[in-house]
């Protein structure tokens, strides 16, 4: 179990999480299209950009070859804890 205490609505944490906290790091770059009309990243792109970085993970680490290759892997549970908002060109 983590050592930062969260609720489960996601309120303040015992301490602020860094980059530290996470063992693997990829870049991903927001698109014009994926701002709503407040400028803010619609809630639904931050679960493709999940799935973007997972299987770019997994075809980096050779776990995954696609298309049409023998391996399959599935991801049984993702999460998202919303820390703060993103947009375009952030």
């Amino acid at each position: 179990m983590s050592d930062v205490a969260t609720t489960r609505s996601g309120a303040a944490a015992a301490r602020m999480l860094t980059l530290d906290d996470f063992p693997v790091h990829r870049p991903v770059t927001t698109r014009w299209s994926d701002n709503d009309m407040y400028g803010h990243l619609n809630n639904a792109v931050y679960y493709e950009y999940v799935d973007t970085l997972v299987n770019g993970w997994l075809i980096a680490s050779g776990g995954l070859e696609v298309p049409g290759r023998p391996v399959v892997c599935v991801v049984a549970e993702t999460g998202c804890v919303f820390h703060a908002s993103l947009g375009f060109p952030a």
